[in-house]
């Protein structure tokens, strides 16, 4: 079976929703990192916004796309430090 973002359309039908709330794990897939990344960014407090459902966190789509449209890499700086 075909693995597919969680930012994908998840029928691709005309009309199909993306998918609105990520978990860690699904999170840590589209970024392409280990799922400890996405904590530490919580911890941290420099990732997406998020909020818990009892006590996991999730992530709604639109804030991770808009969390992603601003970061960027400032001169000389390794890219690894804005996720890392």
């Amino acid at each position: 079976m075909k693995e597919t973002s969680p930012l994908a359309p998840l029928h691709g039908g005309e009309g199909d929703k993306r998918l609105e709330v990520m978990t860690v794990i699904e999170l840590a897939r589209y970024l392409q990192v280990h799922h400890s990344t996405v904590y530490r960014l919580l911890k941290r407090g420099t990732g997406p916004h998020a909020f818990k459902v009892g006590s996991d966190w999730r992530f709604k789509r639109q804030s991770v796309l808009e969390w992603l449209d601003g970061l960027q890499i400032v001169a000389g700086g390794d890219p690894g430090d804005l996720i890392g």
